[in-house]
């Protein structure tokens, strides 16, 4: 995943990605043929100083 937004007052200027992160997530199918998530875990490779909201 690379994350380029930031929160803050649109529009933001554009600028390298502030965050590049390996994804893993699991879905189980339902009875009713829905997907859900079970698990996600995001393991981040690079940050800059850029607050994000989670």
């Amino acid at each position: 995943m690379s994350l380029y937004a930031a929160d803050g007052e649109g529009v933001l200027p554009s600028r390298p990605a502030i965050m590049i992160a390996d994804v893993r997530e699991t879905v189980v199918r339902q009875p009713d043929g829905a997907w859900l998530y079970a698990l996600r875990t995001l393991r981040p490779l690079f940050r800059d100083d850029t607050p994000t909201t989670g």
